[in-house]
């Protein structure tokens, strides 16, 4: 794809902004729209998560015990970075599992459109362990597949997420 075209659709992705005879340079996102991305990521995951219940193998549930492990691991040395990139495969292995290629898109979608902003989430004294706390606390029903909890559950992980993402935007400006 050639750069013109790649940086065209960027900018309808709202990923971009394209100023003429300026350049190219990467968007904000706004308050409203951090809380409206939070909003919706609540929903889909929470369908992913639901759906994804009687598709995961034990050697996903292996895979996520080993996630869970690292990202204990990461929050203990308080490494930001890496225990981000341990959550997303986390995340990902699960709605990957779902069996709907249509809601996978959209969910990597919208992950890559937030990545940038969650580095600051995850400075927040407290931000990992709690998401330990909460990811575990998926995990047993998930095992169970218990679909509808499951669903509930993460609904209830992502959305206060954005609340905290979004009070942290205010008092930074995130590129």
């Amino acid at each position: 794809m050639p750069v013109r075209a790649a940086l065209t659709r960027l900018e309808t992705e709202g990923l971009v902004v394209i100023v003429p005879q300026r350049g190219v340079s990467v968007s904000g996102v706004s308050v409203a729209e951090l809380r409206e991305l939070f909003v919706i990521r609540s929903r889909l995951e929470g369908l992913a998560a639901h759906l994804a219940c009687p598709h995961l193998t034990e050697t996903d549930f292996r895979k996520l015990k080993h996630l869970l492990l690292e990202m204990a691991k990461h929050a203990k040395r308080n490494d930001a970075k890496r225990w981000l990139t341990t959550n997303e495969q986390w995340h990902q292995l699960i709605f990957r599992a779902n069996g709907n290629e249509q809601l996978t898109r959209l969910l990597l979608e919208l992950w890559h459109r937030g990545m940038s902003r969650r580095i600051g989430a995850a400075n927040v004294p407290g931000h990992m362990d709690r998401r330990f706390r909460e990811h575990q606390a998926i995990l047993a029903p998930l095992e169970r597949r218990d679909a509808e909890l499951v669903e509930r559950l993460w609904r209830d992980h992502i959305l206060p997420g954005g609340r905290r993402s979004s009070s942290t935007s205010r008092r930074r400006r995130f590129r």
